[in-house]
């Protein structure tokens, strides 16, 4: 890779997000890995209910037949999946090349399926690793197909041992899926860290694919 081309890496938000939330709550991590990614960020095509009127949210799939998501519900239902690996792929492809996917909770969930399908011949997904952060196996019986193997694609994982949303032994689960991973785990809740040491892990596992 030439030396003035920064990591292009596709961001996924967390559930109840959206593009502009997702970017403002990485600010510091953008800030910290300026010299090293070039991040790009989408929002969900599945737009989630909501009684109030304010920013709208979205979902990368629905878990319920009436359109919302519980990361802990055992389900046959992913209403908005299709929808979601179409927008993942065709910006792959439109906005591409891209070398990585970052993915944040239900976002991160998400990117752990299409790493799985990147390993299909022939793959629809071009990217080199994936960084999945408070991350988890979904439940949906529909995606059991996805953790049959272990996943090839080289991962970094990043959880909190706080969380209370997505529980750090979810996140852990996840981890044994992957054959080439590397773990970061901070003392925090749920959501993307980005102190000086963690940074370091960021870059430490970036550099590998520059």
């Amino acid at each position: 890779m030439a030396a003035d081309r920064k990591l292009r890496i596709l961001c996924l938000h967390g559930y109840r997000q959206s593009e502009a939330i997702f970017r403002e709550k990485t600010g510091s991590l953008r800030k910290g890995l300026r010299k090293l990614v070039d991040p790009v960020y989408i929002t969900a095509p599945n737009r989630v209910k909501s009684e109030s009127e304010g920013e709208p949210h979205y979902g990368w799939w629905f878990s319920s037949p009436d359109d919302s998501f519980d990361a802990s519900e055992t389900s046959d239902v992913d209403n908005g999946l299709d929808k979601s690996l179409t927008l993942i792929r065709d910006t792959l492809r439109a906005e591409g090349p891209f070398d990585g996917l970052l993915g944040f909770s239900q976002g991160g969930a998400c990117a752990s399926i299409i790493s799985a399908l990147r390993e299909n011949e022939p793959s629809e997904f071009d990217f080199k690793f994936v960084i999945l952060v408070s991350a988890f196996v979904s439940r949906c019986t529909k995606h059991l197909k996805y953790y049959k193997s272990r996943i090839q694609c080289p991962s970094l994982h990043v959880f909190g041992s706080s969380d209370r949303v997505i529980p750090r032994e979810w996140s852990e689960s996840l981890v044994s899926q992957y054959e080439q991973s590397v773990v970061l785990c901070h003392a925090g809740g749920h959501y993307v860290p980005a102190t000086a040491s963690e940074r370091q892990t960021y870059c430490e596992f970036l550099r590998q694919f520059v």
